[in-house]
């Protein structure tokens, strides 16, 4: 059996991928943006999950297939909830949808390639590579998440930029209305 030791240092990398997750999370509900807080709440759901079976998937695994499936199984149950679930019921962005659909092959790929590194090739060791790998992957769905819940410059204009032009009613405005009334 291995042995497992998690650390809940305050400062831990993935402990600052979840502390991010429910400010941006907070963020969003204040904001009373229903799709970014609840893409935030379900990615930080996740990653508990995916921290709090650390341990126990790491000791019924000695052969050191199982935990691989079981982070590749739980990314594609990430993916399916928010693809099916949260982008029918509330609008997500384009963007967002298909850089987390990026991010999480590349975590499979990597998951996958670490099963077959262990089990069948000795003399390439791609340890040196997973582990930051991963982090990086993990980094970038906390920065697509955070893309939805902060507005871009399009969401800030609103209608108050130059689309307001053409649907003004100019009929009743103007200098030349206010002079022929006498005012």
């Amino acid at each position: 059996m291995e042995s497992c030791v998690v650390q809940f240092g305050l400062f831990e990398i993935d402990n600052l991928y979840l502390y991010s997750l429910v400010v941006l999370a907070g963020i969003a509900f204040t904001r009373k943006d229903s799709s970014g807080y609840f893409l935030a709440a379900i990615t930080a759901l996740f990653y508990s999950i995916s921290k709090a079976y650390h341990c126990d998937i790491k000791a019924i695994d000695p052969t050191h297939v199982l935990r691989y499936l079981f982070w590749v199984g739980l990314d594609l149950l990430y993916l399916c909830t928010v693809y099916l679930w949260l982008s029918k019921v509330r609008p997500i962005k384009k963007a967002v949808l298909q850089g987390l659909l990026l991010a999480h092959l590349g975590m499979w790929f990597l998951h996958c390639f670490r099963i077959i590194d262990i089990h069948f090739l000795e003399e390439i060791n791609i340890r040196n590579i997973y582990g930051p790998g991963i982090a990086v992957f993990n980094f970038l769905i906390v920065l697509l998440v955070a893309a939805q819940v902060i507005p871009s410059q399009k969401d800030l204009r609103g209608n108050y930029g130059n689309n307001n032009r053409a649907k003004r009613n100019r009929s009743s405005s103007g200098s030349f209305n206010a002079r022929s009334k006498g005012l």
